[in-house]
Parts: C-alpha cells; sequence; structure tokens
C-alpha cells in the first residue's frame, strides 16, 4: 500500500503591511506520526529542493497538552539543512495556530536550538520567542579581512560607510557576520557582489543599518546574504534578528543605538524592515533577562494541497 499523502502549505511569513505578496516564502509539510518512513534527511532534501523556496519545514507531532501541541521541526533551503529558521517557523505557527490547531493557545517547536513557543498576536500574526544570539567583537586581523570582504562585495561603499563588524561562530551552519553600515548608505539599492560572500564561506551576511528612533523605539533596514547555502539574497531572516536584536539593544551596536533613544534600552522594541526585493519586516523585543528574542510579525497563508507519494 502506497504512503499516505502529506498535506503541505504554502505561506509568505515576515510579510509587510502594504501586501501580502512580500515577506519570504515557505513550505510547511505536516506528518500524521513520529513512525512515518518520509521521515529521513533524503526526503527532506529532495522535497525541499522540488518546493524551491529559500526554506521548507518538516513538522513530526511529538507530545503535547491539547492547548499547546507540540512538534519537531526541520528546517531545509533546496541545497542544504539549517538548524533554525525564522522565517519557515513563523510560517509553520501561523499555519498550526490558524489552520490546523485553532483552538490551541500556543504551538511548541522543538529545533536543534532548542524549544521555540509560538502564540498569536493581538493583531492577527504570531510572536515567536526564540533563543538569542550575540556577535561578538572579533579580533583586530579577522576585523580587517571581513571589512575587506564586504567592501570588495559593495565597491561603493567607502571604508567609513562602515561603522563595526560583529562575528558569530556557534550558529551551527556557518559564521554569521553582521557588518553594519552608515544611515547614510542606501542599503536598499546598494549593488552587492555576491561572489565575495560565497568565497569568504560566511554562513549569513548580515548587512545592517539604524535609520532613526521615535516612540515606538528603534528603527533599522537590513539584507541578508547566504550564497554559501544556496540563497542568494534571503528575502525576509527571522533568525538574523535574533542576532540584530541582542545586537542593537545590548551588545555591538548598542552605544550608537542609546545616542537616539533615551531611556532604557534592553526594554526597547525595534521596528524591523528588510529591504530586499520582495521586502517585509517584523517587530523585535529581548526578554527581561536578554536570552530570548521576541518577533512579532504577520503572515499569508495562500494555497495548500497533498504530496504524493513519489
Amino acid at each position: 500500500m502506497p504512503a499516505p499523502s502529506l498535506p503541505y502549505h504554502l505561506v509568505n511569513a515576515f510579510v509587510s503591511p502594504t501586501t501580502p505578496h512580500s515577506g519570504n516564502q515557505a513550505a510547511v509539510v505536516i506528518y500524521p506520526n513520529d513512525t512515518d518512513e518520509r521521515i529521513n534527511d533524503t526526503f527532506f532534501r529532495l522535497t525541499a529542493h522540488d518546493f524551491h523556496f529559500s526554506e521548507t519545514a518538516f513538522l513530526v507531532p511529538i507530545a503535547g497538552e491539547p492547548t499547546e501541541p507540540r512538534y519537531r521541526i526541520r528546517f531545509w533551503t533546496p541545497a542544504v539543512e539549517v538548524p533554525l529558521c525564522g522565517h519557515a517557523t513563523l510560517a509553520s505557527a501561523y499555519t498550526t495556530l490558524y489552520a490546523v490547531h485553532p483552538d490551541a493557545e500556543a504551538i511548541v517547536f522543538d529545533t536543534h536550538h532548542g524549544l521555540v513557543r509560538c502564540v498569536r498576536s493581538d493583531t492577527g500574526g504570531v510572536v515567536l520567542d526564540m533563543p538569542a544570539h550575540v556577535a561578538a567583537q572579533p579580533d583586530e586581523g579577522t576585523d580587517k579581512a571581513l571589512r575587506a570582504t564586504m567592501l570588495a562585495a559593495a565597491p561603493s561603499l567607502s571604508p567609513g560607510d562602515l561603522l563595526r563588524v560583529g562575528r558569530l561562530t556557534d550558529f551551527g551552519d556557518g559564521d554569521r557576520v553582521v557588518y553594519e553600515l552608515a544611515a547614510s548608505v542606501d542599503l536598499e539599492k546598494l549593488p552587492v557582489n555576491l561572489e565575495q560572500f560565497n568565497s569568504a564561506a560566511t554562513g549569513q551576511a548580515i548587512v545592517t543599518q539604524l535609520v532613526g528612533a521615535d516612540s515606538a523605539g528603534l528603527k533599522i533596514n537590513s539584507r541578508i546574504f547566504c550564497p554559501y547555502w544556496g540563497v542568494p539574497e534571503d528575502p525576509v531572516t527571522g533568525a538574523a534578528h535574533t542576532v540584530l536584536g541582542p545586537y542593537y539593544l545590548a551588545g555591538l551596536g548598542a552605544r550608537h543605538a542609546s545616542t537616539l533613544l533615551a531611556g532604557d534600552l534592553p526594554s526597547a522594541t525595534i521596528t524591523a524592515r528588510q529591504v530586499s526585493q520582495r521586502g517585509g519586516g517584523m517587530r523585535v523585543s529581548l526578554s527581561a533577562d536578554g536570552t530570548r528574542v521576541l518577533l512579532n510579525g504577520q503572515a499569508a497563508r495562500w494555497g495548500d494541497g497533498l504530496l504524493h507519494a513519489v
């Protein structure tokens, strides 16, 4: 007897307020139980390649309370597995909270980076409670090399446009490098040579800038490049904002941020825009102890269907 068909959902995650046809796209595949023979890396890889979104999430149900269902979740690009993906988590949470478990109070995902608890927001979206990741100041030699990579990738930048560099080496799938640019740079239109990031074997290049502040908190822009993973430029990247939240509110970028925003910076909220071609964004804040990042985003579920046995 052939294996039963698997349901999937197509979601735009972290969409902008102006259109649902924005954000980052993900497929969400949901297994009926944890004994299905298709729970294996070969199936994950081939299916993710067929969908060919920047991420496909695979959800396997595990023990949980009726009001708080749990799933083991895996994330695959068209080429490789990544340990944590914010936009595919949002897509999965939106699907399960609004379509699969409409009576649940929360959804909990078991990821390679620990548990992620997701609840509905008061604006019809989802709030993700994710682990914080802190970018550190690299040593002098590494800092110089990383700056050279960024300036080679974007030759129109001057050295003075690159304010700071941070590096995270323990994410599990390659370095995350934060490049903070001056607010005067037109990041959205900045020409970038992706091959420079690819040749440097950077897992994720997070190019960001602090563009202002108001009564609602800080405002930042970003663009995220992952050619080493087969994703040239990611449309909207939740996991990168688990780095950017701590970076601006309590880390390397906090001194700069404090010149624009008075008060208790770690308790502030960031309005984050990712100025990719599709565009999108989210609101970012830290937990009281600084170990978690709350990502508040909107999503649009625009399709569903069945995967048949092949």
